[in-house]
């Protein structure tokens, strides 16, 4: 008999077991809120269960919409919170309309930036409502990628590259997502910055998706968040969401002197791709790596 319990303390919803919060799995099947879900299970629980599954004892049978209980009479696809792409992800998905608040406040609290493990890299909130950008062409992306960095190579060697000629590659291959940036962040404003930036961005839909850099900072080092848009081209929703962020980030923290000024920059992901940062061996050109920027 399953514990009827959730991980509101810590705790494993099937054998109440303390969980440590970056180790941790979640239903993929039937619970779309994903580990701010309102309950995770344990590695012991989730290996005996999937067990259970393979022998024939529990169908796999999942329940529909955004449950706050888990299912325990049915069986589960499991995936560990932490994800395993790009050093790891943690990432919060929309799930259903109710609760999204309480949901967000929760991962925050659980997922603490300076506590994240080595294997983890970034912790993300996905929104909902935002502009998306256009479809792909139904290349995979690591693809299209390849393909714009092959045409990047090409470029460089025919002469002096330029910015504009990276964008136009970004546009031949679909790589069109960009982010505002927030640089050269402490751990004494980190927590509470990207607090406003995931209510923001997941609760009220402000943004495509939003991350911040985990981990402990050791001396010299900063942490970085990211608010994306679905396409760089489209400079009036670029700056609807810096709109939403200026004013999240003001109610937010009330404390500071806004008079100083704090200026924040768009970057286009195919920059990212072909090398394009400041002050880097990857960017002999020293071409600007931003589109946009604005105060906050």
């Amino acid at each position: 008999m399953a514990a009827q319990g959730s991980d509101a303390t810590g705790r494993c919803a099937y054998c109440s077991d303390a969980l440590p919060p970056y180790e941790r799995y979640f239903c993929t099947a039937c619970c779309p809120s994903g580990p701010g879900a309102p309950w995770h299970a344990c590695r012991p629980c989730v290996n005996q269960r999937e067990a259970a599954v393979s022998g024939g004892a529990l169908k796999r049978q999942c329940l529909d919409g955004d449950s706050s209980e888990p299912c325990f009479e049915a069986g589960h696809a499991f995936a560990p919170v932490v994800g395993s792409h790009q050093g790891g992800w943690v990432i919060l998905e929309p799930g259903g309309e109710a609760g999204k608040l309480r949901r967000v406040r929760r991962f925050v609290r659980q997922y603490r930036l300076p506590e994240a493990p080595p294997s983890l890299a970034w912790i993300a909130v996905r929104g909902s409502g935002a502009r998306e950008g256009p479809p792909a062409d139904g290349r995979p992306q690591q693809v299209r990628v390849a393909a714009a960095m092959a045409d990047w190579a090409a470029e460089q060697q025919r002469g002096k590259p330029t910015q504009e000629a990276a964008l136009e590659i970004g546009r031949r291959h679909h790589i069109l997502d960009g982010k505002w940036m927030l640089l050269g962040l402490t751990d004494r404003s980190s927590e509470a910055i990207w607090a406003a930036v995931a209510r923001a961005v997941y609760a009220a839909g402000l943004a495509t998706l939003a991350k911040v850099t985990a981990g402990p900072l050791h001396p010299g080092q900063s942490r970085c968040i990211c608010i994306y848009t679905g396409d760089f081209n489209d400079s009036e929703e670029a700056m609807r969401v810096h709109a939403g962020l200026s004013a999240a980030l003001r109610a937010a923290l009330p404390q500071r002197d806004w008079s100083k000024r704090w200026t924040i920059y768009y970057k286009p992901d195919i920059f990212t791709y072909l090398g394009l940062y400041a002050n880097r061996e990857t960017n002999p050109h020293r071409l600007r790596s931003t589109i946009y920027s604005a105060a906050l």
